[in-house]
């Protein structure tokens, strides 16, 4: 009688293992496939200038925070600029002030018609997310601004049609708490006050 406990234990224990590792190599090949579904976000800039920080992003097993869905990356993304004038507004990437490559296009057809109208005058205007105090985000949002207006000066608008003014955090364009927000935030404006393209 005790041997056949023991065998009906060890036969019951042997088939909990296997369904075990059955359903354990199941719920791997399922973490396999998110984990290799095409993405359908654009990359960041290769420098983001925050590094081992939590963006909010996503973790190892593919899954993307619903808040950070469309704001990763979005000061780089090309949908954002249409590569000519109609396009005033520059994203900037969270605490940077470098011009991200897809509004090259964009600044470059701004120097253009700065360059060819000579009485045209321009305001970049720098403005920041919420996030920080209000003196480093004047001082952030300034940066932003003259570096745009450096980008436009090498690309052959003189410097006397340009202004800069920073607002800092006080002008946002969304009134949000969320990444996304933020991110349409960071931002450098340009205003024509004259010779509007």
């Amino acid at each position: 009688m005790r041997a056949t406990v023991v065998k009906s234990l060890t036969a019951a224990l042997l088939v909990a293992v296997v369904a075990g590792c059955a359903s354990k190599k199941a719920d791997d090949s399922a973490q396999t496939t998110v984990a290799q579904a095409p993405s359908t976000e654009v990359a960041p800039a290769a420098d983001t200038g925050v590094q081992g920080a939590d963006t909010g992003a996503g973790d190892d097993t593919g899954y993307v925070a619903p808040m950070a869905i469309g704001a990763e990356g979005f000061e780089n993304n090309p949908a954002n600029y249409t590569g000519d004038t109609r396009t005033r507004t520059i994203y900037f990437g969270f605490d940077r002030s470098e011009i991200p490559q897809a509004a090259y296009a964009t600044l470059k057809a701004h120097a253009k018609h700065l360059a060819g109208n000579p009485a045209a005058r321009l305001t970049v205007e720098g403005h920041c997310d919420e996030r920080g105090t209000p003196e480093y985000n004047v001082a952030l949002a300034e940066r932003r601004a003259k570096s745009i207006v450096s980008f436009l000066t090498l690309n052959g608008a003189k410097a006397g049609q340009l202004d800069v003014v920073s607002y800092g955090e006080e002008k946002p364009a969304e009134l949000g708490h969320d990444e996304l927000a933020w991110a349409k935030n960071r931002r450098g404006q340009l205003n024509y006050t004259a010779g509007q393209p």
